[in-house]
């Protein structure tokens, strides 16, 4: 294939992945868990930021499991399995009940690899937002390294009596 050919492919993946997804909404379900206020920096202490940090990235580590274009059945039988010890009990409820909701694996490739934070904002101990990029990759990435392309997230979460549980996520459109 052509490098020209190659662009081509490549611009109509990111275009297809951006301008199809439903996933750019903000998607939070009504609860208590989730905060109202906006989270100030600094609060934290710096056990509460790794603890959050570690979920961010086990979350990112996921996405992949989860192919968003199955069938909704199947997203929902993957989805308690997969990412049942990051969501919130309310999150994924709200996933299982609209399977289009949810996000992941949008297709064979690229494909989510890892989410690379870049803030994080607590307003206490119990309540934090984390934003960054979800990188993706494609087999040429895993043989010679570097990201295909990366879409900008934001999370909230909460500490729950399960432990720090994400419970909203806002999936941005894609960009190189």
């Amino acid at each position: 294939m052509t490098s020209s050919k190659r662009l081509m492919a490549c611009m109509a993946t990111v275009l297809a992945l951006a301008g199809c997804s439903s996933h750019n909404e903000f998607q939070q379900p009504q609860s208590s868990a989730a905060t109202s206020s906006s989270p100030q920096a600094g609060v934290a202490t710096p056990d509460t930021r790794a603890a959050v940090r570690k979920a961010v990235k086990r979350f990112g580590l996921q996405m992949q499991k989860v192919s968003t274009l199955a069938p909704p059945e199947a997203i929902r039988r993957e989805l308690p399995q997969v990412y049942g010890d990051v969501l919130s009990p309310e999150l994924l409820a709200d996933w299982k009940a609209h399977p289009d909701h949810a996000v992941g694996r949008g297709g064979s490739s690229p494909w989510p690899a890892r989410i690379e934070i870049g803030h994080l904002d607590c307003a206490h101990d119990d309540a934090c937002r984390a934003t960054g990029n979800v990188d993706y990759i494609t087999s040429n990435e895993v043989a010679h390294g570097g990201v295909f392309m990366r879409r900008a997230i934001t999370l909230q979460l909460a500490r729950t009596s399960l432990g720090w549980r994400i419970t909203a996520v806002h999936l941005e459109p894609a960009h190189e």
